[in-house]
């Protein structure tokens, strides 16, 4: 859900077989946390991300595969 509190599930799809990292950053574009770095199936996937050290805000999850960056905001509230 976004707002989200406690924890943030994050679900995406890649269309092939890759490498892929998925990470959060402030609104600024500077790097926080690195979720996922691996390499993953074609398919839907999901990742849970505890929401330990943000302060509430928005924030910007960013997901590179295949020479591609998709950007996605969620917003956290304590």
């Amino acid at each position: 859900p976004n707002p989200f509190n406690d924890q943030l599930n994050i679900k995406y799809s890649l269309d092939k077989r890759g490498e892929m990292e998925l990470s959060i950053c402030d609104l600024r574009g500077r790097h926080l946390n690195t979720l996922a770095s691996k390499s993953q199936n074609a398919g839907f996937h999901s990742i849970t991300m505890p929401a330990l050290g943000l302060t509430s805000g928005t924030y910007l999850i960013v997901m590179k595969h295949q020479g591609r960056r998709e950007i996605g905001k969620v917003v956290y509230l304590k």
